[in-house]
């Protein structure tokens, strides 16, 4: 069920129109820092943790909260220290926070909170930040 929220994260990341490049966990596995278009977004599931089943007779009800990954990535091949890709991936993980924080991505899911953001790589000029955001659905059956 969590891909539905990662397809609608995908869609309002391209509509803010900073990023040459939204994937998802397809396009980052094929990420070469070479050839990246830059800057990128990849978004996708981190994880899922699904609680206790709230019902006692007749069926399942199950809260389950997904932590959706969005890695930022800036390339900058004229400072290969990677001081001028930290420069420019800040505003870019401003507006990534600004457009989801709060965000509902649609039913049955709750509004997006941050969890956290921290570097993924630094090397050779390139820069990947992942930020962690957390949404919660509910299973029935």
């Amino acid at each position: 069920m969590s891909w539905l929220a990662v397809d609608r994260i995908r869609e309002r990341l391209l509509e803010v129109g900073a990023f040459a490049l939204v994937e998802g966990i397809a396009g980052l596995s094929l990420a070469d820092d070479a050839a990246l278009a830059s800057p990128a977004a990849f978004v996708f599931e981190a994880e899922s943790v699904a609680g206790p089943n709230t019902r006692a007779t007749g069926g399942l009800l199950q809260r389950v909260e997904a932590d959706i990954a969005v890695v930022v990535v800036v390339r900058n091949d004229g400072d290969i220290t990677g001081a001028a890709a930290s420069d420019e991936i800040t505003p870019l993980e401003a507006a990534v926070r600004s457009t989801l924080l709060g965000w509902l991505p649609e039913n049955p899911f709750e509004p997006l909170t941050l969890v956290s953001t921290k570097t993924v790589r630094a090397r050779k000029g390139v820069v990947w930040r992942e930020i962690l955001f957390a949404t919660a659905y509910y299973l029935e059956a």
